[in-house]
């Protein structure tokens, strides 16, 4: 079973009666310690698609799971930082300090190594 799965996910945004189709249909499987980048323009969806992934923002359509569970709001040991980071890190702290800021001392997850591609 998937880690992560998406079942023809889709998401659009309407403004001024005009809607916007900012993903339609994705399908996306994601195993324990693979890797995945999402890579395109700007405008294309990537963050939106991430945001789906991490239950911060709702599907329109679809279906998304982490470990057999629906995501239907951000599960308790994912990490989701915003692209603008200058505006969501501590410049002053490492990474892994950023990371932790807001995790109450003793409620870490546990750390899961990261197997690098060769």
């Amino acid at each position: 079973m998937a880690l992560l799965h998406l079942n023809k996910v889709g998401k659009s945004f309407s403004s001024g009666g005009a809607e916007t189709v900012a993903l339609n249909g994705i399908d996306l499987e994601l195993e324990q310690g693979g890797f995945l980048a999402v890579v395109g323009p700007s405008g294309c969806g990537k963050s939106t698609l991430l945001q789906i992934a991490a239950g911060l923002l709702r599907a329109d359509r679809g279906s998304v799971t982490l470990s057999g569970a629906s995501v239907m709001s951000p599960p308790p040991h994912v990490v989701y930082v915003f692209q603008q980071y200058a505006k969501s890190l501590f410049p002053w702290r490492t990474v892994l300090a950023n990371v932790e800021a807001d995790v109450p001392e003793g409620q870490q997850p546990p750390v899961i190594p990261i197997k690098r591609p060769q």
